[in-house]
């Protein structure tokens, strides 16, 4: 649903709709039919209030009565110079959209807790839904950002891949929405995708690699068909896979790949009953898989990040890992002591890390010639900062915060910073994403809303 300028505008995207629309004022609830069987169709509601919330709700009529609805809440505004348009999914959307590139076009894709994919034109006259699609709801909520390639999967069309909180692993078509396939994993899936295809590679081996999360019993590293969501292979910490045959803990993070080593790197927590080791070297082909080296780092639910050689990682106990990435060995540890790294460092140039605490944005500097660390400043007056954003080509860090509104820093000389108000100010700003087609920034809210914001902010 796009929001703009005094009118709101809505598509539902299955059989025999009736929206059920609520305003503000007494009088103000009316239904409305939307849309015949089969089809989709649209609703604008107008004249509406600039800063008035307003309440709808979606019903299907199957001809013997109605399924559950769909809340929405809306609130309409007079776009300011910084802020282009706003799409509010019904769920809390705090993970950084994907994005496509069809130039001269770009497609936003952002998952939510109402457990939908949702797709959104972008671009500063975007925020509607893109032609042909029609969101693809999941067995359960999604809270990673979803990885999106144009490059054709399973035959025609690019694909969006996500993990979710059912267990399952996701392809959904990247232009039309429909399911390209799923693959029942674990009873839960929180991390993202990664990939190893050899449209970017061709010595790649076309998988889709995602780790398990498991409360109780034992984790895994999945590979999957690109094209199919075949299983390829399970890496499981066995003896015939060079492990120990120790149970892996919860993987939540997504995978750093190294493409021309065929190796692939994932964090989990220590399992109570298996295995202390936390950070985990893989390598790989399409058919196997085998353990090059392990670490105990304490539990980390983030993920790991490669860099010139290098492999950074921030723990669950505020500690962030340097580690040679051919061995394993330690560089250096650098303990911050303001709770959990959250997600994973964010590097900028050879050796530049940005990270977010529970209270503060920092910058650590890695001195890789003296294999010692620096840590930069500390900025701490971001409330609840979300992880960092650095544009490349620019000096400017990009950060959501729990006071409602997203944060640009300079990196070298960090204070003053620019922010600009989301919405009414009342909804915590998650991870930004930053599109360098059309010089905008993605984010979206805990209260569902996905806005684009101009930047550099003014």
């Amino acid at each position: 649903m796009g929001l703009s300028r005094g009118k709101l505008q809505f598509r539902p995207h299955r059989s025999r709709h009736r929206w059920v629309s609520r305003r503000s004022r007494p009088d103000g609830i009316a239904d409305v039919p939307c849309g015949l069987a089969g089809t989709k169709g649209s609703i604008t509601d107008s004249p509406l209030s600039n800063g008035t919330t307003y309440f709808y709700s979606a019903y299907v009529d199957h001809g013997s009565g109605y399924t559950n609805g769909k809340f929405i809440t809306a609130r309409p505004f007079d776009t300011p110079v910084s802020i282009h348009w706003a799409y509010s999914t019904g769920g809390t959307s705090m993970a950084p959209p994907g994005l496509r590139f069809q130039l001269p076009d770009t497609f936003v894709y952002a998952v939510s807790n109402d457990s939908i994919l949702h797709s959104m034109r972008g671009g500063a006259s975007g925020g509607d839904w893109p032609g042909p699609w029609k969101p693809y709801k999941l067995g359960g909520p999604a809270q990673a950002r979803p990885p999106v390639v144009s490059f054709s999967v399973g035959g025609g069309n690019g694909a969006a891949f996500l993990g979710s909180q059912d267990g399952r692993a996701y392809a959904v078509d990247a232009v039309n929405g429909a399911l390209k396939w799923d693959e029942p994993l674990a009873a839960m899936i929180q991390a993202a995708p990664a990939g190893h295809f050899q449209a970017y590679n061709p010595a790649a081996f076309d998988l889709v690699l995602v780790g398990t999360r498991n409360s109780s019993g034992a984790n895994s590293f999945r590979a999957l068909d690109v094209h199919s969501g075949a299983p390829k292979w399970s890496f499981v910490n066995s003896g015939g896979q060079g492990g120990d045959g120790a149970a892996i803990g919860i993987i939540s993070g997504s995978a750093a790949i190294d493409y021309p080593n065929s190796r692939a790197y994932f964090a989990s927590r220590t399992h109570p009953t298996g295995s202390a080791d936390t950070l985990w070297c893989l390598v790989f082909n399409g058919t196997t898989v085998g353990r090059v080296w392990s670490k105990p780092l304490g539990n980390i639910d983030g993920s790991p990040i490669l860099m010139n050689g290098r492999v950074y990682i921030g723990t669950n106990s505020g500690i962030v890992h340097a580690l040679n990435a051919a061995t394993g060995s330690i560089q250096w540890s650098l303990p911050l002591g303001d709770g959990p790294i959250k997600g994973f460092p964010f590097p900028r140039g050879t050796n530049q890390l940005f990270l977010s605490t529970n209270t503060k944005v920092w910058s650590v500097l890695d001195n890789v010639s003296s294999g010692s660390v620096s840590p930069g400043w500390p900025v701490t007056t971001i409330p609840s900062p979300s992880i960092p954003l650095h544009v490349p080509g620019t000096l400017h860090l990009l950060v959501g915060a729990g006071d409602g509104k997203l944060y640009q820093m300079n990196v070298v000389t960090p204070l003053p910073v620019k922010s600009v108000v989301l919405g009414d100010g009342s909804a915590a700003v998650g991870a930004p994403t930053m599109d360098l087609v059309k010089m905008l920034i993605y984010v979206g809210t805990d209260a569902g809303v996905v806005y684009a914001v101009t930047f550099p902010i003014p």
